[in-house]
């Protein structure tokens, strides 16, 4: 599993980074939502351990825009100096229309899906970089789609 797992904490701590998860939502974020992600967060929290910093911004807008214009649902960036902040932006603009046309419970975890799947790019960050953007995609995707089978598995209703 490309993820730190809380039980092997010891090996990947580092006094020199500060660790965890910081979440920062938009003022217009549909408040079940936000709910529904901090829960989803805060089990995390419970199984993984994250040993250098990452924020997560939840945006309302459609889609985030990476650097080279491209516009995606989620985006993780890690700087090449692991001393500067490493942040993921969630766009959760289409939310009230995926509810609609999709049900409120498969909206939420298609957000947390995405969550997932940044986290994991975070991991590859921190594990080795970037190798091969196609692999490195399948990988986070693979890894997404277990840790939303995990939660799924525990939490009814996300």
């Amino acid at each position: 599993m490309l993820w730190f797992e809380i039980k092997d904490k010891k090996q990947y701590v580092n006094e020199t980074f500060k660790s965890g998860i910081e979440l920062f939502f938009n003022k217009k974020i549909d408040s079940g939502l936000k709910k529904s992600c901090k829960r989803f967060i805060k089990w995390l929290k419970t199984k993984y351990y994250f040993p250098i910093l990452v924020e997560i911004h939840f945006k309302t807008t459609d889609r985030v825009e990476a650097e080279n214009g491209e516009k995606l649902y989620g985006l993780f960036f890690g700087p090449y100096d692991k001393e500067y902040q490493s942040y993921i932006r969630i766009a959760t603009g289409e939310y009230k229309d995926d509810c609609a046309n999709k049900g409120r419970d498969n909206a939420r975890v298609y957000i947390l899906h995405t969550i997932a799947h940044e986290l994991s790019h975070y991991f590859q960050w921190i594990q080795y970089g970037w190798k091969d953007k196609k692999k490195d995609e399948k990988e986070a995707s693979e890894c997404a789609d277990y840790i939303i089978d995990c939660y799924k598995s525990r939490y009814k209703y996300p």
